[in-house]
């Protein structure tokens, strides 16, 4: 199997051109001749000659020929005989190069393609090697090129993790979309909140976008629990409950940033903030908070 290499000198682009300097100025009339096709055609060294050739037989070759209605039967044949006749003439797999990987595993991105040195370059879907890639959880987008005669170039945009989603007692690892990447490894990101409930991830990104505002604020959130289906508790500092509505969920964000400004309600021995009516807020304090107070209250 080729390898898959990473190196940030790898980049797909234009070849730069060979040599010219120094070289005396043509004629016009040579000049005329470079410039007429027989006079290319006859320019072009005998190996690129034969794979020009080649990549225009595997082209006509893969047609759609019709008669009565029907494909002509052996097309394909004659297309695997094509394929099988341009490994030969060198246009054959020898490495795969990517950019953009980080995190996204090595072996998994090759087992997408599904290529091994010395297969056809030609033979390559390069669209359906595409789709098979973004189907990999680490790949948010791919494209991918040929650069003949035996080079395939890689680009990826990987996924970046937002939190761990928690459901039937296992962890996945998902983005900022709800998109899940990954199921394994999931110690890695024990540091990123957790989001609870079977449809979590779906309503996230409405989530997020709410949070953004304050970054203070949500950087403080250990979990988010998506509750019947219809609204979210948050859990600040894995100590402190806010009941967020089902509706107006902005709106009870603000009322939660202006509490903490004023009266620092989530630095209290608050243990639940309910901010599911908008026109009152209900707080449950600590049970050994409550006895402190009666224990004052009685001296």
């Amino acid at each position: 199997m080729p390898g898959l290499s990473a190196r940030k000198a790898d980049r797909v682009g234009r070849y730069g051109r060979r040599g010219g300097h120094g070289k005396r100025k043509p004629s016009k009339s040579q000049a005329a001749k470079n410039w007429s096709l027989f006079g290319l055609f006859l320019r072009l060294p005998w190996r690129s000659l034969g794979i020009v050739i080649t990549v225009l037989m595997i082209s006509a070759g893969t047609l759609k020929f019709w008669s009565s209605g029907e494909i002509v039967e052996g097309i394909d044949d004659i297309r695997l005989a094509m394929l099988d006749s341009s490994i030969s003439a060198g246009l054959a797999i020898d490495e795969i190069y990517v950019e953009g990987r980080n995190r996204a595993p090595r072996d998994e991105l090759l087992a997408a393609l599904g290529l091994a040195r010395g297969d056809a370059i030609l033979g390559v879907d390069l669209d359906e090697a595409k789709a098979r890639l973004e189907a990999v959880g680490w790949v948010s987008s791919a494209t991918v090129q040929r650069r003949l005669p035996d080079a395939l170039y890689v680009r990826i945009v990987e996924r970046q993790p937002a939190a761990l989603w928690q459901h039937d007692g296992e962890m996945r690892v998902v983005d900022m979309s709800g998109a899940i990447i990954t199921e394994t490894h999931v110690s890695r990101f024990a540091h990123l909140p957790h989001i609870v409930g079977e449809k979590a991830p779906e309503h996230f990104p409405t989530l997020l976008r709410t949070l953004a505002r304050t970054p203070s604020l949500s950087g403080r959130i250990s979990a988010a629990v998506w509750v019947g289906d219809r609204r979210w508790n948050l859990r600040f500092d894995n100590r402190i409950d806010v009941k967020l509505p089902e509706d107006a969920l902005d709106e009870a964000w603000q009322r939660l940033e202006q509490l903490q400004k004023r009266e620092k309600v989530l630095d209290t021995n608050i243990v639940v903030l309910d901010l599911r009516q908008a026109d009152r807020v209900a707080a449950r304090l600590h049970p050994d908070a409550k006895v402190e107070e009666d224990e004052a209250s009685d001296a």
